[in-house]
């Protein structure tokens, strides 16, 4: 499985889940979406309407991050020819990218319950993943249990927004072919398993 290379993990994502209407903003202030992968063109958080300078300023970062994490520019123009369920799907791909914890949680526990027809997925789940994680990643031990408890709740409510959790049951979403091809040719193929697709799913992926 083509997964991430390991880096730490952190839990910096409670800045909000995906943030899909802030993000369809921030990307239409952008005039020039390959200049802003670059570096070139930067986000004006001022654009956000979010009230508190501070929030807008970290949610800004948390876009910024996220979108950054994306292969390159073509996935944020993709993004802006999509409905808001294939939109919600590019930005749960960037979560993944960016978010080892997230995307290792993912892999290890959610499409393992999957598989397994263990369909029911709570936050304590995600605190148990946390938890046997320590020894593994020691940045862990600096973070609260009030953050890790923070982490898991807004871990759950991106897959509530992303509609494969629905009243704590996991739950199978059909997404546009072109978006998961996309995701395949950028050597991702370890996310055709986190939306839950069978053999045969991903060999049409494949063949599209």
């Amino acid at each position: 499985m083509n997964k991430v290379v390991s880096k730490k993990y952190s839990t910096a994502f409670t800045a909000g889940a995906l943030l899909l209407g802030e993000t369809e903003v921030a990307i239409e202030s952008l005039s020039d979406f390959k200049d802003f992968m670059n570096g070139v063109e930067e986000l004006d958080a001022m654009v956000l309407p979010i009230n508190s300078e501070s929030s807008r300023k970290r949610i800004a970062g948390e876009i910024v991050k996220r979108m950054k994490a994306l292969p390159d520019y073509s996935f944020i123009d993709l993004f802006t020819k999509l409905d808001s369920k294939n939109k919600k799907l590019i930005l749960f791909y960037a979560v993944c990218k960016h978010y080892t914890a997230i995307l290792d949680f993912m892999i290890e526990v959610v499409v393992k319950k999957w598989n397994n027809i263990d369909l029911e997925l709570t936050v304590e789940d995600y605190q148990n993943f946390l938890f046997l994680k320590m020894d593994f990643h020691p940045e862990l031990l600096k973070i609260t249990d009030k953050t890790k408890y923070k982490a898991a709740q807004v871990t759950l409510k991106m897959l509530k927004e992303l509609g494969v959790l629905v009243d704590g049951i996991l739950s199978k979403q059909e997404f546009d072919i072109n978006v998961l091809k996309a995701i395949s040719l950028a050597g991702d193929n370890w996310f055709l398993d986190i939306v839950f697709l069978n053999s045969m799913e991903k060999e049409k992926v494949f063949e599209a």
